[in-house]
């Protein structure tokens, strides 16, 4: 729990030192449509951190290797899932955010994700280094897996998508709070080009991971949920209610589903493993 804190504290004031970092470069800052005081708003920050905290320490307890290489690691996840994410969301699905203020969102949690990240990266209880290792699929077995896995992102967001659509298309539709439906064209290569970049950060979490395939498949995906979804829409009060609960809901579902799979192609079961190459130690046996 004290790390959570400490944490979020360092995820409070990276965001804060970065607005006034963007402010003073001029760079062009994003003006979402607020209907509450600045008191409330940055009370909801305060909240959001504290639960985005909460959801990289999830993440952060089942990573092996040193601390340089879980830093690294969670470093990348906060950023990419919760800054690279929010500024393609922005862009793509709203009117509001033009490219250059998709950018500074995407600036401005860079140092929050290193603050952030270097709290949780830290082992108290002791020096050692939990052994990794690499799974020995080959150039053929890697080669479908990266496939699998970046054909699997697309995937469960339309599913996921399909599902939800007849709750919230009409709020997209009146252009409530600047939301936007854009073609299918533009969605189907937005979703192609995000999922590698999102695998580039949480392929590493999957093949640091130093429990089992359920563990793996609960925690990263839960802590993903909260960093792709509720963390943003807690704070985004500028939507109706009943949206903010929905897209929780389905980008939990679809994070979950998305953190499984993985599991699934990238740990092997105990039971059916070859042998695998250790990463900074002796060779070892899964």
């Amino acid at each position: 729990m004290k790390n959570v804190i400490l944490a979020a504290v360092a995820w409070l004031a990276g965001t804060m030192v970065s607005g006034a970092l963007a402010t003073a470069l001029h760079l062009s800052l994003p003006s979402f449509p607020q209907g509450a005081s600045a008191a409330e708003g940055f009370a909801w920050f305060v909240l959001a951190s504290l639960l985005l905290a909460a959801g990289a320490a999830l993440a952060a307890g089942g990573l092996g290797g040193g601390f340089k290489t879980r830093w690294l690691a969670l470093s990348a996840l906060l950023f990419i899932c919760v800054g690279v994410n929010t500024a393609i969301e922005a862009v793509v699905f709203s009117t509001a955010i033009l490219p250059a203020q998709g950018f500074t969102l995407a600036f401005m949690s860079l140092l929050p994700s290193l603050l952030a990240a270097a709290v949780l990266a830290r082992r108290p209880q002791g020096p050692g280094a939990d052994p990794v290792t690499m799974p020995a699929f080959g150039g053929l077995g890697w080669s479908w897996r990266l496939l699998a896995a970046w054909l699997a992102f697309p995937a469960l967001y339309f599913i996921f998508g399909s599902i939800i659509a007849p709750f919230v298309l009409d709020t997209y539709r009146e252009g409530i709070a600047g939301l936007r439906i854009p073609s299918f064209a533009e969605t189907i290569t937005t979703q192609l080009v995000r999922s590698p970049i999102f695998l580039a950060v949480i392929l590493p979490c999957v093949l640091l991971w130093n429990g089992s395939r359920r563990s793996l498949g609960i925690r990263l995906g839960l802590a993903l949920a909260i960093m792709i979804g509720a963390y943003g829409l807690l704070q985004a009060t500028f939507f109706p209610v009943h949206l903010r609960i929905i897209h929780t809901l389905e980008i939990a579902a679809d994070e979950l589903g998305y953190a499984f799979v993985l599991a699934w192609l990238f740990r092997p079961a105990e039971s059916k493993t070859a042998a695998t190459i250790a990463l900074g130690v002796q060779a070892a046996s899964l």
